[in-house]
């Protein structure tokens, strides 16, 4: 570049060298100004038409040797004019140079940008085609068909997706029309849409059309679609995507389908169901909150849950609303409507963040439920409450619930006899056969009836009137069985005790008639007995026979009192007896009846020997005679019989509270055998 400039700058050096020098001798320029502006008007000229330079310098070099000459001719030589000669030369000779150097440099940079701009057009031109390879590539693999067509609807591109929707090649789908791939029913009805975009130039999104697979069946396409516009603007076709859609119709379809199923079966529902907002606004609601509210269902849908509150149940709902929201979690509770009692209940349903976007809420009147509570607990305060005993199991016979009277009758606590079976009370007093009867009447849905003898905890037994009946579902099917029993024990003692006492009043009627009879004759006996010692020698058998008659005819005519006493037609007197002689005297009057072959053994001990009590001393030898006959008896004619007199000291508790004794010492008279003893009915 400095060897191109250099002459240049030489040439500019010299004209302003010339110039100087003109001016330091003041030189006019008048003879020359007009071909030296010449000069340079031709140089401008030949710089701006681009003229070849070598043409500008010959000319201007011919010029400025002819005015040289005519200025030597005309003249004397001078420095001057020589000067003013050459000046042009050099003028247009440095506007030449400076014009050819500029043209070297601007084509060296022309050189240079052409060759940067070359280089950007292939690097471009690279990208283009790793971006076109790239857009190919994600068009080929996309599962969405990517489409292009001309103006007229003919596809000019389509990609290999179209054979998994369509099962065509590509090939097959360029230069055919968009209407070949639709049904007729869809195409008749999608005439609008070609008209509406196609013709138009309009762009479209999610559109729906039915097309027809290459197999026949139908296909459910969404397509979009964008005009293309050449560089004039013009439209030159369309590029867009279609998608399968036929699973999501189907899928909304089955949702549609599903949404009216639930609809139907919450309209169907006498509860009121509704879906909010977290704010409480309705977005969904069925019949039965509708008619509640005495509202159009469209006429709540937007309404806040809030605006169709009682003020006195407003705070509470506000106050549930915001735990649901705060919790994230179901929440119960029961409030009083109007006259109404509800069940409610709020289930939040969370968004994809993981926040409440819905509150689905359940409402039950369960005021007919609240009444049968009412009841029901009425029902257990008058079971809790009641005399009789009251079981209930379920069908098995298990026992879920008694009440407090079973404790007191039979000693186990509730705790110990739920989970049981009523066998724990099973006293073995009735056999198999009285249990079947029992099972296969209540199995038969029949209410028995009866009488049990049981077993209390502590062993001892108690009989009890029951009643048990099945109770039903709403199917008849028993579930559960309900005993009513009443503790009889008392009854039949009292019963037992007041027909002994009307037997015995029976009999003691009939011994007082044959006391009567039977104190007539013996009064006869007894003068005839009298009369005979009076005539009889003293100390003869005949005496001694007659006297123990009269001793047994004296004590027959005690007996008669007793009997008379028994029969409530006498009195009983009791007079101080010293009872080891009454003892004494019973067994002497014994042993003339008792056989040999049974031995009497007598014990007094110390304590009870000359013991007078207050008895009477009849009874007493009758109470011993019957216990020794009995034990006579019980030993077949072959044993022992002891008998013993002691002193005891009886304690307050000893004593059973039907006898109103005092505590101290009793005499105590026992008789006892070698023989089997008595049964228990014959103890009873």
């Amino acid at each position: 570049r400095s060897q191109k400039f250099f002459p240049v700058l030489i040439y500019g050096i010299l004209i302003l060298s010339f110039v100087i020098v003109s001016l330091s001798y003041k030189i006019a320029a008048n003879d020359i100004s007009g071909i030296s502006w010449f000069l340079i008007l031709i140089l401008v000229s030949a710089y701006l038409t681009e003229r070849k330079t070598t043409y500008v310098l010959f000319f201007l070099a011919s010029t400025s040797a002819v005015y040289i000459s005519f200025s030597m001719e005309a003249k004397a030589y001078a420095v001057r004019d020589i000067i003013y000669g050459i000046l042009p030369l050099l003028v247009a000779l440095f506007f030449t140079q400076f014009y050819e150097a500029r043209n070297i440099h601007s084509k060296r940079m022309q050189r240079i940008l052409n060759e940067e701009l070359k280089k950007k057009v292939q690097n471009t031109t690279a990208e283009l085609s790793v971006s076109e390879d790239r857009f190919r590539n994600l068009v080929e693999n996309l599962s969405d068909w990517v489409w292009e067509t001309d103006k007229y609807g003919t596809f000019s591109y389509s990609s290999p997706s179209v054979q998994q929707l369509l099962g065509y090649e590509p090939l097959e789908i360029e230069g055919s029309s968009y209407s070949s791939f639709l049904c007729e029913v869809a195409l008749s009805k999608r005439k609008g849409f070609f008209e509406k975009y196609f013709k138009k130039n309009k762009p479209f999104k999610n559109q729906i059309i039915k097309a027809i697979h290459k197999d026949g069946s139908p296909v459910m396409l969404e397509i979009s679609g964008q005009p293309i516009l050449n560089r004039e603007g013009e439209f030159s076709g369309y590029r867009g995507v279609s998608r399968d859609i036929s699973e999501r119709i189907k899928a909304e379809e089955t949702r549609r389908e599903s949404q009216k199923k639930l609809d139907t079966l919450l309209n169907a529902t006498t509860d009121t169901v509704f879906l909010s907002d977290p704010n409480g606004i309705f977005l969904s609601v069925n019949n039965a909150l509708a008619e509640r509210c005495r509202m159009k269902k469209e006429e709540l849908i937007g309404k806040s849950i809030l605006e169709i509150s009682q003020t006195e149940s407003l705070t509470e709902r506000v106050s549930k609303l915001k735990n649901v929201l705060a919790t994230k979690q179901p929440l119960r509770w029961e409030e009083k409507y109007n006259d109404r009692y509800l069940d409610n209940s709020f289930y939040p349903i969370l968004g994809d963040d993981g926040e409440v976007s819905q509150i689905a809420v359940f409402s039950k009147d369960i005021t007919k439920q609240k009444q049968s509570e009412v009841e029901r607990e009425r029902l257990l305060q008058a079971i809790d409450q009641s005399s009789e005993t009251i079981v209930i199991t379920d069908k098995d016979g298990t026992i879920q619930y008694v009440n407090p009277s079973f404790t007191k009758v039979t000693g186990y606590t509730s705790e110990e006899a739920i989970g049981q079976n009523p066998r724990i009370l099973k006293s073995d007093k009735h056999g198999e056969k009285f249990y079947n009867t029992m099972w296969t009447a209540l199995t038969n849905g029949e209410t028995w009836f009866g009488q049990l003898i049981n077993k209390k905890k502590d062993g001892s037994l108690y009989t009890e009137e029951v009643t048990i009946s099945p109770v039903r579902d709403a199917l008849r099917e028993t579930v559960n069985y309900v005993a009513v029993k009443r503790d009889i024990t008392a009854e039949i003692k009292m019963e037992e005790t007041l027909r002994q006492a009307q037997k015995m009043e029976a009999v003691g009627i009939m011994a007082g008639g044959i006391a009567h009879d039977f104190n007539n004759n013996l009064a006869i006996i007894l003068g005839n007995v009298e009369l005979s010692l009076r005539s009889s020698p003293a100390n003869s058998k005949i005496t001694a026979r007659l006297e123990d008659a009269k001793t047994a005819a004296l004590r027959a005519r005690d007996l008669v009192e007793q009997i008379l006493i028994y029969s409530r037609q006498g009195s009983q007197v009791l007079k101080p007896v010293q009872i080891d002689l009454v003892i004494d005297e019973t067994l002497k009057l014994l042993r003339s009846t008792i056989p040999t072959t049974v031995k009497i053994k007598k014990t007094i001990t110390d304590q009870s020997q000359d013991i007078i009590i207050h008895a009477d001393s009849t009874q007493l030898q009758e109470i011993l005679i019957n216990f020794c006959n009995n034990a006579v008896h019980a030993m077949d004619d072959n044993g022992e019989i002891s008998i013993t007199l002691d002193v005891v000291d009886v304690k307050l508790t000893d004593i059973p509270a039907h006898y109103e004794r005092p505590s101290g010492q009793y005499a105590k008279l026992r008789v006892q055998d070698t023989g089997s003893g008595m049964s228990p009915d014959t103890l009873k």
